[in-house]
């Protein structure tokens, strides 16, 4: 047993202005943008703030009293006397010694706050009570704690840094620079990217059109290449009909005179009178202009060309159809999903092959399990499934004799309805199952083959059912299980079997 399971249908949400590539255009554009944007932000320099409240920081953790400890470790001792001295050391180095720093500092005032709020430690300049308001000068404050410990207190700062600031080094500066010209860059980038998709909705917009009429267009393209193949099929099969019938037409001018002649023996006939008769009955045909040797032999010769031409032209349609329908093989068709009787649309695809079955001599057997029969799928897509199966039964019977039956079997099976199509001709070699369903595998010569039972498996595939095959002594079924789902109201079905 060979069994192909399916996914659910999953159909596409996309705005149908746009199209899929579109859609998908839009959003690869607007991932990007955001993926710049994160990558500059996080690529951005420091701040001139940030990197002098780094140089504060330093300098708390590298400044240590005689016994090495630092701004923290006396907090952390309550070493106030300590502390205080090394602000007033660093207070008093900054006013004697600040104009001759790398860049020009002044400190206006420092201080030490603990973690209750209160002054542990300060120092204020001597001129910070006559220069007026801190008009220029920048305050920091520096979290101070030991290692992986709550904050002891924080180191508070007003400073500036005279004439050459920080912003003003040639490496920051630079820096500042190339940060500013890739901002302009990355902004210019995702505008024209904005821009072209913009600029590019119309034309999406007018491909999601044409794809779609494209798509309906293929529909109407299979629909017909099924039609006309079985159309061609029941022709073919009344040429032949035509064909004995001119053999036999033939082989009885062909064997009329032995036949008089025995016949007239039998019946102790004088040959004479025999010919007599046969040049009487001559005269009176060709009185009514009638020569049945010269005449219906005639009609017959040009009938039996006019059905060599025929017959070559409807194999040349015939390949041709196969061809088109394999190239259309796996086009995305509009999917519309109703609720619908799985027994009805075997009902029609058995319509639709009515002349095929009865000229194949095929006999039908239905047989209904239950009257509970309901699917929610593609309606034509179902009965495409059935008239595929069908045509596969039929083929599999063709040279059978006497000839074989076809048997339609509908049963629930769990919370699925099955479907059985069982036919009668001989068994699937065990080493072809595996391939049966696969798009262009035939063990039919011909172009054009191995496409049915690819639709077939396709078309379930997105009906979310399973489909398998079984093949033994008795004959080849294939089994089709579809989610049943009732609708709201559903008249009974009657069952039984015919």
């Amino acid at each position: 047993m060979i069994a192909v399971d399916s996914a659910s249908v999953r159909h596409d949400d996309l705005p149908p202005e746009w199209g899929r590539s579109g859609t998908w255009l839009i959003i690869l554009v607007s991932i990007l943008t955001v993926l710049v944007l994160l990558l500059f932000h996080w690529l951005g320099p420091p701040t001139v703030e940030e990197v002098e409240a780094d140089i504060w920081k330093d300098w708390a953790r590298a400044t240590v009293d005689s016994q090495g400890e630092n701004i923290a470790g006396l907090l952390a001792q309550r070493r106030q006397e300590a502390c205080q001295k090394l602000l007033d050391d660093f207070g008093q180095t900054t006013t004697k010694y600040g104009e001759s720093f790398v860049l020009r500092t002044s400190v206006r005032s420092i201080r030490v706050i603990d973690a209750t709020g209160n002054t542990f430690a300060s120092w204020e300049s001597e001129e910070a009570s006559l220069a007026g308001p801190p008009v220029g000068w920048s305050n920091v404050t520096i979290p101070l704690f030991l290692e992986e410990q709550e904050p002891l207190g924080k180191l508070e700062v007003l400073y500036k840094f005279n004439e050459l600031t920080l912003g003003a080094l040639p490496n920051l500066r630079r820096i500042a620079w190339l940060h500013d010209l890739a901002g302009w860059l990355f902004a210019f980038l995702g505008m024209a990217m904005i821009l072209a998709v913009l600029a590019n909705l119309h034309r999406l917009r007018e491909r999601a059109l044409r794809v779609r009429s494209q798509q309906v267009t293929l529909d109407l393209a299979r629909q017909l290449c099924h039609e006309l193949r079985n159309g061609l099929w029941a022709f073919s099969l009344e040429g032949n009909n035509l064909r004995r019938l001119f053999e036999m037409i033939e082989n009885y001018f062909s064997q009329e005179p032995q036949a008089l002649a025995e016949a007239a023996q039998r019946l102790r006939i004088d040959p004479k009178e025999m010919d007599r008769l046969r040049r009487q009955i001559k005269k009176q045909l060709a009185d009514l202009h009638l020569d049945p040797q010269t005449d219906v032999l005639s009609a017959t010769e040009l009938a039996k060309d006019a059905h060599q031409q025929i017959e070559s032209f409807s194999k040349y349609i015939n390949l041709t159809v196969e061809q088109l329908d394999r190239n259309l093989l796996g086009q995305n068709l509009q999917w519309e999903p109703i609720s619908v009787r799985t027994s009805e649309c075997w009902k029609q695809a058995h319509e639709l092959l009515t002349l095929r079955i009865q000229s194949a001599g095929v006999k039908l057997e239905e047989v209904i399990e239950t009257s509970d029969d309901w699917v929610h799928l593609d309606r034509r897509a179902l009965v495409h499934v059935f008239v595929n199966l069908a045509k596969n039964a039929l083929e599999a019977m063709r040279d059978q004799r006497p000839a074989g039956k076809i048997t339609f079997r509908l049963r629930q099976s769990g919370d699925h309805v099955e479907a059985i199509v069982h036919n009668t001709g001989r068994p699937i070699d065990p080493a072809i199952l595996p391939h049966i369903f696969r798009d262009g595998f035939s063990t039919k010569l011909g172009a054009g083959r191995g496409i049915g039972l690819a639709l077939v498996k396709e078309s379930v595939r997105r009906m979310a059912g399973t489909i398998w095959v079984e093949s033994d002594a008795t004959g080849t079924s294939f089994h089709l299980k579809l989610p049943h789902k009732r609708p709201s109201e559903s008249p009974p079905l009657q069952v039984g079997s015919k």
